[in-house]
């Protein structure tokens, strides 16, 4: 996905697109597993990869999900993410078809669907109601959900041969949601050496 995403994506908010601004970000960027589970602190560009990489699959005639904890922070977050990135990349916005909006994208055909699955927290937010078959999933700020809209969201997959799991968020709690799903895996860790007592 890195050699797709550096020829398609030029600008992220409004800076130039460098791939190894973060020397984490290749690894991931090239990973080829079905299910990815991040752990992560703030501003590591982590959120960007789920975004780009949700276009590549859709752009591969894929069908993706992407939940986020509220609906009423996912339209936030579409705008944001999504439509800035959108907007600034003209490679990227060749390959948007009619349909473009906070409910779905189409890249091709596929079509990246978002939907709020419920917070755990005291946003709150209503729970869509996802009917439709999906090939992939990426559950951004994973730590707020709810794990039993986790599981629902996670049905949508069961007929696709492919069913690419995404889990990302900054932990909360040890034992629970993201840091579970975290020990559930093989458990990779990036560390960087400190300059000063190395």
């Amino acid at each position: 996905m890195s050699l797709w995403a550096t020829k398609t994506i030029e600008k992220v908010d409004a800076r130039r697109f460098d791939l190894n601004a973060f020397p984490h970000l290749p690894t991931i960027y090239n990973d080829r597993s079905k299910v990815i589970i991040i752990e992560k602190a703030a501003q590591m560009g982590l959120t960007v990869w789920a975004t780009e990489e949700s276009f590549h699959k859709t752009w591969t005639g894929l069908n993706w999900l992407y939940a986020f904890p509220t609906d009423k922070l996912l339209r936030k977050f579409v705008q944001g993410r999504y439509d800035k990135l959108i907007n600034m990349n003209p490679k990227l916005e060749a390959l948007i078809e009619n349909t473009d909006n906070t409910a779905l994208k189409q890249i091709g055909d596929g079509i990246i669907y978002f939907a709020g699955l419920g917070s755990t927290t005291k946003e709150g937010g209503s729970f869509d109601t996802i009917s439709v078959p999906v090939d992939g999933v990426t559950f951004d700020e994973r730590n707020k959900m709810k794990d039993d809209k986790v599981k629902e969201a996670l049905s949508r997959m069961l007929a696709s041969p492919y069913k690419f799991q995404r889990r990302l968020s900054t932990p909360k709690l040890p034992g629970n949601g993201i840091d579970l799903d975290y020990h559930g895996t093989d458990m990779k860790v990036w560390g960087m050496r400190c300059l000063h007592c190395n």
